[in-house]
């Protein structure tokens, strides 16, 4: 480590052995493995694992592996908005996953606050299937409050709450009974190299995209809650 701080949205500097962890990957021909290999659905089934106790996920949880955090958005609108969402915005990465409902055709509402501020209780009365949380802002370092983040549980019972970890994982203790989906990827806390996105679900969500499946609305074509939690199920990927 170069021993330099960012205070930038970007990825940070890469954990010190990352190099050393790589090479050995390579000469144990660990890249070389294929997704539906049994030395990937092992190393799948200990990374499964470890998330989990890492970061007291319960064991009826999801973890699906994907390309992005922005990924992680796409399919939680995809997979649980029928119609309205609703979204805390202060800051870019709260805006993008706000836009990206709007881009999917939702009737997304929001209330939106200066960056760098933060939120006090808002009335919501859209009735949203889905309410979107940056649980850390990316883009102005304004930490959110969990305890903020559960009364919303408590208010909208049938509501998918969708929490933005990406700069707090693995270090917010977030009480998943009172969420039902987070998302991450691995370029902030865990100092790897961007790339790689993690959805964390409950069966809500599993059985929203279900329903919106079965009455013909379009829940994404590949990376969808259904298929991903088929080959989960088998310590696989799609």
């Amino acid at each position: 480590m170069n021993g330099k701080i960012y205070l930038t949205p970007g990825p940070t500097e890469l954990y010190p052995q990352i190099d050393k962890f790589v090479i050995e990957a390579i000469n144990e021909n660990l890249l070389s493995a294929n997704h539906r290999s049994d030395v990937y659905i092992d190393i799948h089934k200990k990374v499964v694992q470890n998330l989990k106790s890492l970061m007291n996920i319960p064991d009826d949880f999801d973890i699906f592996f994907v390309s992005s955090a922005t990924e992680c958005m796409d399919i939680l609108i995809r997979s649980t908005v029928r119609k309205n969402s609703f979204h805390f915005v202060n800051g870019a990465f709260a805006e993008r996953f706000y836009k990206t409902s709007l881009e999917l055709n939702k009737v997304a509402d929001s209330v939106t606050v200066e960056y760098g501020e933060s939120f006090e209780f808002t009335e919501i009365n859209n009735k949203p299937e889905l309410i979107a949380f940056t649980q850390n802002e990316t883009s102005t370092g304004v930490y959110l409050d969990p305890e903020f983040i559960y009364q919303y549980k408590k208010l909208f019972p049938n509501a998918v709450i969708a929490v933005d970890i990406v700069t707090s994982a693995p270090y917010v203790n977030l009480d998943f009974s009172k969420i039902d989906a987070a998302f991450f990827s691995v370029q902030k806390g865990f100092g790897l190299p961007a790339g790689l996105g993690v959805l964390i679900t409950n069966k809500k969500v599993l059985n929203k995209s279900l329903e919106l499946k079965s009455s013909g609305i379009s829940i994404g074509s590949f990376h969808n809650i259904p298929d991903l939690k088929k080959f989960s199920d088998l310590n696989q990927t799609t």
